[in-house]
């Protein structure tokens, strides 16, 4: 049995932004959707499996502002590093904003 790997980020980001930009992430692949995770799997292939889940966490407050925050998990099973890695960068790009 493949042991997963896990890549946990904290964002300041809502559920309803989430959705939004995972289905912009996924590019038109093949999902599903499980509460609040994006599910991708090749069973027809190499087994390979692919979780991004949402987790909503406390607000942080500063003042009178307040930021939503989340836990996302990404639990890859059976991608080699290089194929993790790439859709790490994928979901960055698509996740990032504006500043500077």
């Amino acid at each position: 049995m493949v042991k997963p790997v896990v890549v946990e980020k904290e964002m300041g980001i809502n559920e309803a932004e989430f959705f939004r930009n995972m289905r912009r992430t996924l590019e038109g692949r093949d999902h599903r959707v499980e509460g609040t995770a994006f599910i991708l799997e090749d069973n027809g292939g190499d087994g390979c499996r692919l979780e991004v889940a949402f987790e909503a966490q406390p607000p942080r407050t500063i003042a009178l502002l307040s930021v939503p925050v989340a836990k996302i998990s990404l639990t890859f099973t059976g991608y080699d590093k290089a194929d993790r890695q790439a859709f790490v960068d994928l979901f960055d790009r698509h996740f990032q904003r504006g500043g500077g």
